[in-house]
């Protein structure tokens, strides 16, 4: 007890497990409350279940008398409680039944009141009843509109079959009516019969008669079947001629037909032929006007045609010399690329000695001081005679050498350089004599002046030993040689004296050096220019090749013009050829014109009439096209009527052989009627007795039938001949207390699993001295709980749910075994296998919701769930519900079976604990899991 105690008070402290524990006992009576609430008289709510109503029935007669079931059909489920029914149009109902909003949609073909009338007929009709349902939404709603259309069907049923049987009723007073009347029309027969008798005796007589009239008869279709041979032969002429009328009319109405149709075209054809022909005559004066023209352009053109002959003769000339020159083209450009290509070969060295020239110029600047001292000094000694000679000898000799250059055309490369010297001598010559007569030269220019008169002197005599040398090669240098002595003895005496006067050239020194100042500032402009003179060489040398490429092209082009020259020069002349030849005709071309403008006239004028008569033949063919159909029809008939005559004549004459037998036939018949008529007398006798005697039995038939009746209840015992009667000897009052042993059943199990996993199955709260001991501490609690917990779920059952147990205390007992063996169960399997317990347990829970037969009988499950059916625990606990609750059956057996599986498991419980004890604490006081 002190282990229990521990446990309660553990359960005490902790408060959230205690209202845990509390709630979970309530899950049983919490869970029925709210499900078996929520489906407790769904039967009697059937007034709610809604059902679309499509009509299309539409009403039938017969014998005068309007029948339209489908209407009436409508009107008593609209005003039927069975069903929410609505009547709707077909596609409302499809909608709804799709969406779900109704749960079967009945329909009424439009041809149900007219099967109706067909019970009495040869080949009856059923009446179709379609109703559709959507199990896929609800499978039970399907099934109550699967019961709510057998209830419609046998409403329809039985008001059919009170139609019949009135109709049958009605039929049988109408055959008593009937059998009257044949019992007075017996014997109205049998007085006929007696006169009947008296004439036998005449028709014996006539027999007679008609058996030698058929001798003469039979002459007389010799000659006749002679005629009828004939006369089909011609029928048969004239079928054939028929035929052939019938297929020409038929090709005449189709021409026709295709005429009337084309004509609108002819119309809208020739309405744009008159309206071309009358812009072409309105164009005409201008074709005239510019045919006019056109001649005289002609004339024009034939005019210049000389001139032009003579234009391609000059041209084919000028292409022919331009030809001749184009080798010599090529040449020049070549020679001119190959000049530019040694130009810009030695670009290079002209910008090298540019640099050097600046820098000389430099340097000159550097020494233009000293030259201006000696200069002064040479200036004083100068005399200006002598100055003035030396000027005019370097004029004479400058003028000299430009004669002589203007003359070197063809001179030898020696002499060209030879020319280039004297020239640049000639310029520097002129130039030292401008600086000598310049004042301001100081001494060191002077000085600096005289060397280069120095070097001048020695670049003369060079010069004076090639022009000796070339003066045989060319005589008119000879005045420049003497020239030049003059010049060279002018200069030789001019540098003795300047080197005595050099000092007097010092201001003329200044000025070099001031202008020496000046080179130097250029020297940058000088390179610059230096360099994009080297640049465009380049670019010159790049473009030779397209220039050579180009004069090779023109000098092709020119031997093609000059090869094709003759081709110009013969379509010149064949040019000039035809506009001799237009120039003749033009005349006719005028002509022709006039002509032209005159036809076209003529046609404007006639278009009208041409219209009208088109008009008129469109109109004809139309009236022709009206009058198709009733040509045809008049052939047909002409044709129908001679294949009726042919068939008929040849029908007459096939028949014409079986109609002189059956002439023979007939004359032996009479004879037999003859024979007959005595018989006939005998049998008439008979019958006349016979017919006395039906008349008494249609008489007595008849009031047999004037018996039947045929009013509402004899109707309506037709209609429905069977009254069911039904009685439940085990009445359940609602939904809700025919599924209560079932659900309380799963409520009460599935409250066991949630209650075993809140607690602590398993861990000691003190030292378990024995291990009943210790199971007595957990088992005890839940115990209790499950007991207390069926006691207020049967509380709750029948006071707040509604549930009226025929046997109360069986009921109450059910509960509490039932939830003691729950517990149980659950509790071992949670206690010895942890989570693989509860797991397990659900697994069990499952299978108890598939085999133990609570909602469908389990004669309806397969084979494994019936046999599984006798050994799950919840069987018995529905079959204990319901015996205490509806069958009122007696619940010892099953009460017993659980409380067996209660004393099992809880026996299996206790020895896993006394096991768990003896592996755990096999020490008195020690706990073996803390060594």
């Amino acid at each position: 007890m002190s282990m229990l105690k521990e446990e309660l008070g553990k359960v005490k402290k902790n408060r959230l497990l205690m209202i845990t524990l509390i709630v979970v006992m309530l899950i049983p009576s919490i869970y029925s409350t709210i499900f078996l609430k929520s489906m407790w008289d769904t039967y009697e709510r059937m007034d709610s279940f809604p059902v679309a109503v499509v009509n299309h029935d539409k009403p039938a007669e017969k014998e005068g008398k309007q029948v339209n079931i489908g209407e009436e059909l409508t009107k008593t489920l609209e005003t039927s409680d069975d069903m929410d029914f609505n009547i709707m149009s077909a596609e409302e109902a499809s909608e709804g039944l799709d969406a779900g909003k109704y749960y079967m949609a009945i329909t009424i073909p439009e041809d149900f009141s007219s099967d109706s009338l067909t019970v009495m007929d040869k080949n009856p009709k059923p009446m179709n009843l379609t109703y559709e349902t959507s199990a896929g939404h609800n499978f039970t709603a399907s099934k109550f509109s699967e019961i709510a259309a057998g209830r419609i069907k046998a409403q329809v049923q039985e008001k059919v079959t009170h139609t019949y049987a009135q109709t049958v009723l009605s039929q049988f007073k109408k055959a008593g009516v009937g059998l009257q009347q044949a019992g007075d029309g017996a014997d109205t027969l049998s007085d006929g019969l007696g006169q009947l008798k008296d004439g036998s005796g005449k028709l014996d007589e006539g027999a007679t008669k008609l058996n030698n009239g058929l001798g003469e008869f039979s002459t007389g279709l010799g000659t006749y079947t002679n005629g009828v041979g004939t006369a089909a032969a011609g029928s048969q002429k004239l079928a054939d001629g028929g035929s052939q009328l019938q297929s020409g009319i038929a090709q005449y109405t189709g021409g026709v037909d295709q005429a009337a149709t084309k004509a609108p075209d002819l119309l809208a054809g020739l309405n744009k032929y008159t309206g071309g022909v009358n812009q072409i005559a309105a164009g005409a004066p201008g074709l005239v006007s510019g045919i006019n023209e056109y001649t005289n352009g002609v004339d024009k053109a034939a005019a210049g045609a000389p001139g032009l002959v003579s234009g391609i003769n000059d041209y084919t000339n000028g292409v022919k010399k331009a030809a001749a020159g184009a080798p010599g083209l090529a040449s020049g450009i070549s020679d001119y690329t190959n000049g530019v290509n040694q130009l810009a070969a030695n670009s290079p060295k002209l910008v090298s000695g540019i640099d050097q020239y600046t820098a000389g110029v430099s340097e000159a600047k550097a020494g233009s001081k000293q030259v201006a001292d000696g200069l002064t000094q040479l200036n004083e000694s100068l005399h200006s005679d002598d100055v003035t000679k030396l000027t005019a000898g370097m004029d004479e000799y400058k003028k000299q050498v430009a004669q002589l250059k203007s003359m070197s055309e063809g001179s030898t490369p020696e002499q060209q350089q030879i020319l280039a010297s004297m020239e640049g001598l000639a310029t520097q010559i002129q130039t030292l004599g401008g600086l000598l007569q310049s004042p301001d030269l100081s001494a060191k220019d002077r000085a600096t002046l005289m060397d280069s008169v120095t070097e001048s002197k020695k670049n003369l005599e060079t010069l004076q030993a090639a022009l000796k040398t070339q003066a045989e090669k060319a005589g008119q240098l000879g005045g420049l040689a003497d020239g030049y002595d003059q010049l060279y003895a002018g200069m030789t005496g001019y540098v003795q004296k300047t080197q005595d006067a050099s000092a007097k050239l010092a201001p003329g020194a200044s000025a070099v050096n001031a202008g020496l100042g000046q080179l130097t500032d250029k020297n940058d402009e000088l390179n610059s220019g230096a360099k994009q003179v080297a640049g465009g060489l380049n670019q010159l040398q790049a473009n030779s090749g397209k220039l050579n490429e180009g004069g090779q092209t023109l000098a092709g082009g020119l031997n093609q013009l000059q090869a094709n020259s003759g081709k110009l020069n013969a379509g010149g002349q064949t040019l000039a050829g035809g506009l001799n030849q237009l120039q003749a005709n033009s005349g006719k071309l005028n002509a022709g014109s006039q002509t032209l403008a005159g036809g076209l006239n003529q046609l404007q004028a006639n278009s009208g009439a041409l219209t009208g008569g088109t008009q008129q033949l469109v109109g004809g063919l139309q009236t022709l096209q009206s009058k198709n159909g009733q040509l045809q029809d008049g052939a047909n008939q002409a044709v129908g009527g001679i294949n009726q005559l042919n068939s008929g004549l040849n029908q007459l004459n096939a028949n014409s052989g079986r109609l002189q037998s059956a002439v023979g036939q007939l004359s032996d018949g009479s004879g037999q009627l003859a024979d007959g008529a005595g018989q006939l007398s005998v049998g008439l006798v008979k019958a006349n007795d016979g017919s006395d005697e039906l008349g008494s039995k249609l008489h007595e038939g008849a009031d047999k039938v004037k018996q039947v009746r045929d009013d509402k209840k004899n109707l309506d015992m037709f209609a429905s001949p069977i009254k069911e009667t039904h009685s439940d000897r085990t009445e359940v009052k609602n939904n809700g207390t025919g599924m209560a042993p079932y659900m309380i059943s799963i409520y009460v199990f599935v409250g066991m699993i949630t209650l075993m996993a809140t607690m602590n199955l398993t861990e000691p709260s003190a030292y378990p001295k024995t291990g009943l001991a210790w199971w007595l501490s957990k088992y005890t609690i839940p115990f209790v709980l499950v007991f207390v917990g069926a006691i207020i779920t049967t509380l709750v059952s029948v006071a707040l749910i509604g549930l009226t147990p025929v046997n109360p205390v069986a009921f109450l007992v059910t509960l509490i075994v039932m939830a003691i063996m729950d517990m149980s169960i659950v509790f071992f399997f949670t206690a010895s296998l942890g989570k693989i317990g509860t797991f397990i347990s659900l697994i069990l829970l499952v299978l108890q919701l598939s085999g133990s037969g609570g909602t469908y009988p389990i004669q309806l499950s397969s084979g494994f769930f019936q046999w599984l059916h006798t050994y799950l625990p919840m069987t018995y606990a529905v079959d204990a519900l319901r015996g205490s609750l509806s069958t009122g059956l007696s619940v010892v057996h099953p009460v017993t079976v659980m409380f067996l599986i209660f004393v099992a498991f809880s026996l299996m419980s206790w020895a896993y604990f006394a096991i768990q004890k003896s592996k755990r604490y096999r020490f008195e006081g020690t706990d073996s899991t803390e060594k």
